[in-house]
């Protein structure tokens, strides 16, 4: 393996019970290269120096060249695991929000706020929100930067909609109320419908103009699975059908990082799109 360069092993990545152990070390740009050619997003890029700090780095991402990949919306997500490797205790969105490709490129520069073990998640969606591919580098930071960086300006307004399930807002934080909504059109006339935020289930939503919506306060940041069931006229209350589902990135707020120099390390795990591609997630 030349140096600064690291390939992807073959381990895949999931929400919860990832391991942080293994990490190589490198010291300069780290490029890794995805072996699954179909998948839209086929490489990551580390590099540190950013304003002649070794600290600040650079994190991009290539996209395939598919036409949704070229209105697509990428975001940048900082996860600081627990001791065990199965608990995120920091997830910040970097950059402020979603960024879009130039030239089949994407990138952002990130400034640590925390020394130790990171994964970059870089999330791939539509221009209309669905999720389309997951994945990215696990970094490991010895210092913070010289500085803390520009203030953080988060993006404001706009919709995801993914799988049937439109959700208010692009960047979502513990304590914020957003609306989730999902078209009463695609379930059985007379229909009952209900949100869960993961196993918990919401109040129940008002219907107006063939929508079914509801307000969700969420409490704690990571990901929320957010799914909409109906029980048909006549079913019994078990009788619940799938009518749509989303995922929420609940992030920490914006916070200052600073002080001290850096080098990096980073390793890699593959992204999982093509499967959930396949699986119309």
């Amino acid at each position: 393996m030349n140096e600064g360069q690291a390939t992807l092993k073959n381990t895949r990545i999931r929400r919860a019970g990832l391991g942080m152990v293994g990490f190589a070390t490198v010291l300069a740009s780290v490029a890794i290269v995805m072996p699954d050619a179909s998948a839209s997003m086929i490489s990551y890029t580390v590099t540190p120096g950013v304003g002649g700090d070794p600290s600040v780095y650079t994190l991009s991402t290539t996209l395939a060249g598919s036409p949704e990949d070229a209105t697509a919306q990428v975001y940048f997500y900082d996860w600081v695991y627990d001791s065990t490797g199965t608990h995120v205790t920091v997830d910040n969105l970097i950059g402020g929000g979603p960024q879009q490709p130039v030239n089949g490129t994407v990138q952002v520069t990130w400034y640590p706020t925390t020394i130790g073990d990171h994964v970059i998640e870089v999330v791939e969606r539509s221009a209309s929100g669905q999720m389309i591919n997951t994945g990215g580098p696990a970094v490991h930071v010895d210092q913070l930067p010289k500085t803390s960086g520009p203030a953080v300006t988060e993006v404001t307004g706009g919709s995801i909609t993914s799988n049937l399930i439109t959700v208010s807002g692009r960047v979502f934080h513990p304590n914020g109320t957003y609306t989730l909504s999902v078209p009463m059109d695609q379930v059985p006339a007379g229909s009952t419908v209900f949100f869960k935020d993961g196993i918990t289930r919401l109040a129940d939503p008002t219907v107006s103009n063939g929508v079914a919506s509801v307000q969700f306060t969420p409490t704690t940041i990571g990901t929320h699975t957010i799914t909409a069931y109906y029980v048909a006229p006549g079913a019994p209350p078990a009788g619940n059908w799938f009518a749509g589902q989303s995922w929420v990135e609940v992030t920490t707020p914006p916070a200052t990082g600073g002080g001290g120099t850096s080098t990096g390390s980073a390793d890699s795990f593959p992204v999982i799109g093509g499967l959930m591609k396949a699986l119309g997630l």
